[in-house]
């Protein structure tokens, strides 16, 4: 999906990520693939997990939460909320 397919899907669910309202769409958009959907781990530790299942292609809550400092510029409460978005949009 194109960061233009996904401003054209993201119109039809905003209303229902209202906690997101003040996060620019192109903020929003990186977060989820560079970070939830692109990370690779430190190191690079995550390819062999992503290699292994090919489906799921997102990274775990938990380890998205404990992420060291500097990879999402992020409060908690809008991580969570990226990350809800994040399931939405990997459906």
């Amino acid at each position: 999906m194109t960061y233009y397919d996904f401003l054209e899907w993201f119109k039809t669910v905003r209303f229902k990520h209202k906690n997101l309202r003040h996060v620019d769409e192109l903020a929003i958009w990186t977060e989820i693939r560079g970070i939830i959907k692109g990370y690779l781990g430190l190191e690079y530790q995550e390819v062999p997990a992503l290699s292994a299942e090919k489906s799921i292609r997102i990274l775990p809550l938990d380890k998205y939460f404990s992420l060291p400092r500097g990879y999402s510029h992020f409060s908690p409460a809008d991580r969570k909320a990226l990350y809800k978005l994040a399931l939405e949009y990997n459906q």
